[in-house]
């Protein structure tokens, strides 16, 4: 699958293939959130990419879990899945991460990471995210660095939607 980055300050056509969500997204950027004009409901699912400025992150890219880029905390963006929006309830345990009483595949928090450094923990008890809140998830990788380890963030920082230009089989 080849996909774009479709940022949020406006265009819809993507190597001459017009982008479906186009006309749903608000893709003014100030003072707006990039995922406006999504139902919540439609949001889940979504592959976004995001920037958060937290000490978790300058902790990942310290340890190495995640590579140096623009970011506000010095690190590259996350390509995540949305798993799980605001009205949600969200539990993260050693069991892995629970949305609507549902366990995800692959979920499951690692106590380390492939060099041996503890991760992060970030445990939750039937918290109902708000509405200004997403949870991202890889949706396949086990050793993913995502929510499992960093909880919800707010919607503020997603900086682009990521969206199929060409799939295969």
């Amino acid at each position: 699958m080849v996909c774009a980055c479709v940022p949020g300050r406006g265009w819809g056509d993507v190597g001459g293939l017009r982008n479906r969500f186009a006309s749903e997204l608000d893709w003014q950027r100030a003072g707006r959130n990039l995922l406006g004009g999504f139902e919540s409901s439609r949001q889940r699912g979504l592959s976004v990419r995001s920037a958060a400025g937290d000490a978790i992150f300058r902790l990942a890219k310290e340890r190495g879990n995640l590579a140096a880029g623009p970011g506000p905390a010095g690190t590259c963006g996350l390509t995540k899945q949305i798993v799980a929006v605001g009205g949600d309830r969200v539990a993260i345990d050693r069991e892995g991460v629970w949305v609507n009483g549902i366990l995800l595949k692959n979920s499951a928090p690692r106590l380390t990471d492939e060099a041996g450094q503890l991760m992060p923990a970030c445990y939750l008890s039937d918290y109902t995210l708000r509405v200004d809140e997403v949870l991202l998830m890889s949706d396949h990788d086990p050793a993913s660095f995502d929510g499992r380890y960093f909880g919800p963030l707010p919607k503020t920082t997603i900086q682009s939607v990521i969206m199929p230009v060409i799939t295969w089989k």
